[in-house]
């Protein structure tokens, strides 16, 4: 029985097989998370989006109703004004990040 000194596949000893084998796992699971992390970002643009557009019908009908829809209305486009403004800031820290570690 060959020891573990042994070389295999020429010049690869067993420690250099099971390190390799290890850093091919790292590497999928790097992989697998930065497409499971941009996955779940893209959902959430979307609903932010969809939720944006159904908040615009109260943006049209803030006018024609009451005092209260319309503090309403105002009260909703500033949230969606800064929730865009950290939206973007966060897409953009997002692209730097994984620049940084591609």
């Amino acid at each position: 029985m060959p020891s573990m000194d042994t070389l295999v596949f020429e010049g690869l000893t067993p420690a250099d097989i099971v390190h390799l084998t290890v850093g091919k796992r790292e590497k999928v699971k790097v992989t697998s998370s930065k497409r499971n992390g941009f996955v779940s970002f893209k959902y959430f643009v979307l609903a932010f989006i969809v939720t944006s557009v159904l908040i615009s019908v109260v943006h049209f009908a803030a006018p024609i109703g009451t005092g209260i829809l319309i503090a309403t209305h105002y009260t909703i486009m500033f949230i969606i004004h800064y929730t865009l403004c950290v939206l973007i800031a966060l897409l953009c820290a997002y692209i730097s990040v994984l620049e940084v570690f591609e």
